[in-house]
């Protein structure tokens, strides 16, 4: 068998360029015959692609690596100069691409899509038409799902859960603990939602704004420098 230096420290290890693309495959990993490895994508470590046949393919395109444990499989796309690695999964129809990472124990399925410079680790869920972009960084437990999108530098951790159309972005923009987000709502612009707080409905949470403990946004508030903590409720108008 020849052998090939994946970059990753070890040297030259055995491997084979995949039937199905040319790509680079160490021994150690497992590819089926019927996933595209593109001539320049890597797949080494103890790293799994898995798919059931030529239709429903895995497609690892471009100068994407699958490595460490990682398993892809169904029909998911890796291209650009992503990278998948620790033990995360990616599956189903979801794409990662450009400059993104998903790594530790995450996992980005259904039709997902993570990427420009995103990253997704610890025990994080990315799934059904969730976006992820950016800078952002999506970490621990939390979990993106519906149509929500979270990008430019914004960070979401802890066990947060987003779902519905909701939308997070910006500069600074932080969202943690056990809160919810939901609807058609937005945090932005460096807005910060903690602890046990809940934001839904139209609600709009922005510049300079702080919502946390079991504080409650929604209808069609839109908070500005503003603070809300313990069991405050705010609903409706303008508060700046």
């Amino acid at each position: 068998m020849a052998t090939h230096d994946f970059g990753d420290g070890n040297g030259p290890v055995e491997a084979a360029q995949h039937p199905n693309g040319g790509g680079w495959v160490a021994k150690t990993a497992y590819v089926s015959a019927a996933a595209e490895i593109q001539l320049d994508a890597q797949v080494y470590g103890s790293a799994r692609v898995y798919s059931n046949d030529d239709s429903n393919k895995v497609r690892i395109l471009g100068n994407a690596r699958i490595f460490g444990n990682a398993y892809v499989y169904g029909t998911a796309k890796i291209f650009g100069n992503a990278k998948v690695y620790g033990s995360a999964n990616v599956y189903g129809t979801a794409n990662v691409y450009e400059n993104s990472e998903i790594y530790g124990n995450a996992r980005v399925f259904d039709n997902a899509y993570v990427f420009g410079n995103a990253k997704i680790y610890g025990a994080s869920k990315i799934f059904d038409n969730a976006y992820i972009y950016g800078t952002a960084r999506v970490y621990n437990r939390a979990l993106i799902s519906g149509t929500a999108k979270v990008y430019d530098s914004a960070v979401v951790y802890g066990n947060v859960k987003v779902y519905g159309d909701a939308s997070i972005y910006g500069v600074d923009t932080l969202v943690s603990g056990n809160s919810v987000i939901s609807g058609v709502s937005k945090i932005y612009d460096g807005a910060k939602v903690s602890g046990n707080a809940y934001v839904y409905g139209k609600a709009q949470v922005k510049q300079g704004s702080n919502v946390y403990n079991e504080a409650q946004v929604y209808g069609d508030a839109i908070i500005m420098n503003f603070t809300i903590d313990d069991d405050d409720e705010y609903y409706t108008g303008l508060n700046q």
